[in-house]
């Protein structure tokens, strides 16, 4: 595996040609690094670890895993997540069956099984996030899973910029995102990550490179910020 921070038209070159990709992120609130974010994905499969940093005051523990299994189009197959964080010890299953238009979700912690609906596009934050990121910017509105409830994620690209990071300057595209629950019944609490996201009162905001990677999010929850911004990428 090799590490490359620069030159960026090496880099750029290299991620047009191959389709593994693992992203690092550094997640700050008011200021203070609080969080990180490692993020690998390829064509078939996505894993995703959210850690908060040692000491931290503004966060909760939080040492999460997300891992998924994709089929076509980025739509998920099999999504896992080990949940250890303040008060939750869990391992949650998602089986998507998208030729039959049924999901069914699993929780290790008390056993129960939900079967949900779903539509012939539905994905998950992670696989929709992927999705997004490579190359779809048109304005349009994508069916979301959400522990079992769908939602409505609704994207307007805004304007391509040129963003100074820790890999140098990138040219990139703006996304605004907003979700919005398709039920009326409260989608049940599973994770933090998940939560904060896919949330009716939460504005987020994407910077996509021009390679496909996500290197700048700034998720806006009634005022409350907090941003992930891209701190190292692994080819």
């Amino acid at each position: 595996m090799i590490n490359l921070r620069y030159p960026i038209s090496i880099l750029l070159l290299l991620l047009n040609t191959l389709f593994a990709v693992t992203a690092e992120y550094k997640v700050t609130s008011m200021g203070l690094n609080v969080a990180a974010i490692s993020m690998s994905v390829t064509e078939s499969n996505i894993e995703v670890t959210t850690r908060t940093n040692p000491g931290s005051i503004l966060f909760p523990k939080l040492d999460n895993k997300y891992m998924l299994k994709l089929g076509p189009d980025w739509l998920p197959v099999k999504y896992t997540r080990v949940i250890d964080q303040k008060n939750i010890h869990d391992t949650v299953t998602e089986d998507f069956s998208h030729s039959t238009g049924l999901g069914y979700l699993n929780r290790t912690s008390n056993g129960t099984r939900v079967k949900f609906p779903l539509h012939t596009d539905t994905r998950d934050l992670f696989s929709f996030l992927a999705y997004i990121s490579a190359g779809n910017f048109r304005k349009a509105d994508y069916h979301i899973d959400s522990n079992g409830s769908q939602w409505l994620a609704s994207v307007v690209p805004n304007k391509h910029e040129i963003i100074q990071t820790k890999l140098g300057k990138i040219k990139c595209t703006r996304l605004e995102l907003n979700f919005t629950p398709l039920s009326p019944n409260k989608t049940a609490y599973v994770d933090m990550v998940t939560f904060n996201f896919v949330n009716k009162d939460t504005n987020t905001t994407l910077w996509i490179g021009n390679h496909g990677v996500p290197l700048r999010a700034v998720v806006d929850r009634k005022g409350k910020k907090m941003k992930w911004e891209i701190s190292k990428l692994n080819i």
